[in-house]
């Protein structure tokens, strides 16, 4: 009886551990809130200076279904948007003056001429200071698109996309998953934060749900 109960206890633990780690299935506005729940680890934050830095990773599924949303699309729309996308990677950085208030153009200014400075910087060349660390491999930003919030609200979000990496793409081909940190480093021209980094841990890209639809 004692080597049954040996044998069985450890065999439950395993089935157990499984079903916790099958891939789960929500409906769109659960798949959403999902994603951009910062204890899921795919929203991150890190604050320098005088701002805050908050990272989203954003999954083809949740670009397509944000795409789509309005249109109303049927699974086979989705799915060719899905495809359209597959060959960058997304994200959306926001950065806030820490503490609130305000707007981040317009804090700690030097100057008058500095407010456009920084609104022709963030408009037309913040991609050339950011990229993504994937092991060895850095990622240069291929698109980044300024929300402006017109001192409506104090946010400021960028759009992000990033190459594939042919590593990604090698296991991809294979019908593999390609996990790894993904590290998003902002060398700072004019915020006085110095370098930024924003990790989001490979283990959290394990353990996205699956959209249902």
């Amino acid at each position: 009886m004692k080597t049954i109960e040996k044998i069985t206890f450890p065999l439950l633990l395993c089935v157990v551990a499984l079903t916790a780690c099958s891939p789960k299935e929500l409906d769109p506005k659960a798949y959403a809130s999902w994603i951009e729940n910062p204890d899921n680890g795919l929203n991150t934050t890190a604050v320098a200076g005088d701002f805050k830095f908050n990272l989203q990773y954003k999954p083809l599924t949740y670009v397509a279904f944000l795409n789509l949303e309005k249109e109303h699309a049927n699974k086979v729309e989705f799915l060719k948007n899905v495809e359209e996308l597959k060959e960058l990677q997304y994200y959306t950085l926001r950065i806030n003056p820490n503490g609130g208030g305000g707007e981040m153009l317009q804090t700690n200014l030097t100057s008058k001429d500095e407010y456009f400075y920084r609104v022709q910087y963030f408009s037309f060349q913040l991609k050339r200071d950011l990229y993504l660390v994937e092991g060895k491999d850095s990622l240069p930003c291929v698109f980044a698109h300024f929300e402006r919030s017109y001192a409506v609200s104090p946010n400021n979000n960028f759009i992000l996309a990033f190459p594939i990496s042919e590593k990604e793409k090698s296991l991809r081909a294979q019908g593999k998953e390609y996990l790894t940190d993904k590290v998003l480093v902002y060398n700072d021209q004019y915020l006085q934060t110095g370098q930024v980094k924003l990790k989001i841990d490979k283990k959290s890209f394990a353990n996205i749900p699956d959209l249902k639809l």
